[in-house]
């Protein structure tokens, strides 16, 4: 009876002293209501992971986790920090009112004053600062960094916004990088189309509605697009025009205002360079539909070159869509200075004029697109209607040359012209000073040396007294830069005729 009585004081020992012992250091709770459930937890706080049976959890503040069941590895700190969470696991939520809504939603780190707050099953996203990620509610893969970035975006995955409300407003987007305060704040909508972007840089594409596949990379890159895609802008306030696609822009306030097009530097621009020439693609086997209907030398005939100065403020403010703003003496100044400059050119509205007139079909003149877009000249493509214009002079003169030479008897014998001959101008082209040399008979009465243009018009008569071997001497600024024919006359009769040509 006495050895009895003593197996029943040690099984009492056990189970009232050692059993609470044991439980104790499997599950730890401090506050009222706090959860005493599950295995190796750590509730502290007012109801604190009250319903809980998942385990290794650490739930720390008033109604932090207050309603997890089942879910396991969790680390909740702050008032109603993962305060919705059933199941969820691998969490980790830092602040007041962090991952309030999670439910079902696994391996997510929010950290900062209701980061998270509406994320239900979502998984795999860090959101750290105030309000980061606040209303994203089944998304994936995301990262939002800085205060409220990514605030009230609702959805979308595989996302990367870090800077003061970066990415703030918008929904259903994928795969969308944006850095920097304010980057990509409105850019976003409420439509599934706003994907595969990349803003870096202040407010960079800052009012975007919708868009996919653009990159802008500045302070306040980008900041005009509303929508559209496959766009590029680099550079301070480099833009790319409200609804245009394809296009780009680089350089600080390089503008484009229509799709398909390519700008680098702002209208201040005075020269673009590079060690080769600009290539364009002109494979053959790709050319379908080829013509010869170039024009040539009728339409180079009707161009008007002139010299001018561009005024740049009214250039700036026409394509930005903005008034003349004079306020920024500094900038005025300077625009100034770059007023002052003197082009030569043509006019883009003349020469489309030209090309109307002549029923020419040809991209030289770029048309604009809308009301921001200005004219333009391609003046790369003037090459070829002068390579035309060339050809066809070339036939001209070639065939002035026939008749020439069908109506001279060329010295035959018998002939007034007869032992004359006429020979090239030496140097030939020349600029300043060229010598002709002939031979004259000594029984010829009137000799003269005619020049004349292209188009046949007599230009000079130059009287040649002397006979036998004799010359004369040509200065450049006699006639001006061009192509010209002089012809030897002997007693009314051609003896010769030659080419020459005057450079500047």
């Amino acid at each position: 009876m006495k050895n009895l009585h003593s197996f029943r004081k040690t099984i009492f020992f056990c189970l009232v002293i050692i059993s609470p012992c044991i439980y104790a250091q499997t599950t730890t709770s401090t506050g009222q209501g706090a959860g005493t459930g599950g295995s190796h937890n750590s509730f502290y706080g007012y109801y604190s992971g009250n319903g809980t049976t998942g385990s290794y959890n650490s739930f720390f503040g008033s109604r932090s986790g207050m309603q997890n069941v089942s879910g396991y590895d969790n680390v909740f700190m702050g008032y109603y920090s993962g305060y919705s969470n059933y199941s969820g696991n691998k969490n980790s939520f830092y602040g007041v009112f962090s991952g309030r809504n999670n439910y079902n939603g696994i391996r997510n780190t929010f950290n900062g004053y209701a980061a998270g707050y509406s994320n239900v099953g979502g998984g795999y996203n860090v959101y750290m600062g105030y309000y980061a990620g606040y209303s994203r509610d089944h998304s994936y893969y995301n990262v939002a960094i800085g205060a409220y970035s990514g605030k009230s975006d609702s959805g979308g995955n595989y996302n990367t916004l870090i800077g003061y409300y970066s990415g703030y407003d918008g929904g259903g987007h994928e795969r969308n990088t944006f850095v920097g305060a304010y980057s990509g704040h409105n850019a976003l909508g409420s439509t599934s189309l706003n994907k595969n972007n990349t803003f870096v840089g202040y407010r960079a594409r800052e009012n975007n509605t919708y868009g996919a596949g653009n990159v802008f990379i500045g302070s306040e890159a980008g900041d005009s697009n509303t929508e559209k895609w496959d766009n590029v802008a680099i550079g301070y306030q480099s833009d790319v025009g409200s609804s245009t696609k394809h296009s780009i822009a680089i350089g600080a306030w390089a503008t484009v205002s229509a799709d398909y097009e390519a700008r680098i530097g702002s209208s201040s621009m005075t020269s673009i360079g590079g060690q080769v020439s600009w290539s364009t693609f002109s494979d053959g086997r790709f050319k379908e539909n080829v013509k010869s209907d170039v024009p040539g030398l009728d339409f180079i005939l009707e161009l008007n070159p002139v010299t001018y100065n561009v005024n740049h403020e009214r250039l700036e403010a026409f394509v930005m869509g903005k008034e003349d703003d004079d306020s920024d003496e500094t900038a005025r100044r300077e625009s100034r200075d770059e007023n002052s400059i003197r082009h030569s050119g043509l006019i883009a509205q003349e020469v489309e004029e030209v090309l109307k007139e002549g029923n020419f079909q040809t991209s030289i003149v770029e048309t604009p697109q809308n009301e921001n877009d200005p004219y333009g000249i391609r003046y790369a493509e003037l090459v070829i209607p002068l390579i035309k214009a060339i050809q066809e002079l070339s036939a001209k003169v070639e065939e002035q040359q026939k008749l020439i030479e069908n109506y001279s008897s060329n010295g035959s014998a018998g002939s007034k012209t007869f032992g004359s001959k006429l020979f090239q101008n030496r140097p030939n082209p020349f600029s300043s000073k060229s010598e002709i040399q002939m031979k004259v008979p000594e029984r010829a009465n009137d000799v003269q040396l005619i020049i004349y243009n292209l188009e046949g018009k007599q230009l000079k008569s130059i009287p040649i007294y002397d006979r036998g071997s004799t010359s004369i001497r040509l200065t450049g600024n006699e006639l001006g830069a061009g192509i010209y024919l002089y012809t030897l006359i002997i007693d009314n009769e051609i003896s010769g005729t030659k080419r020459m040509i005057i450079t500047r």
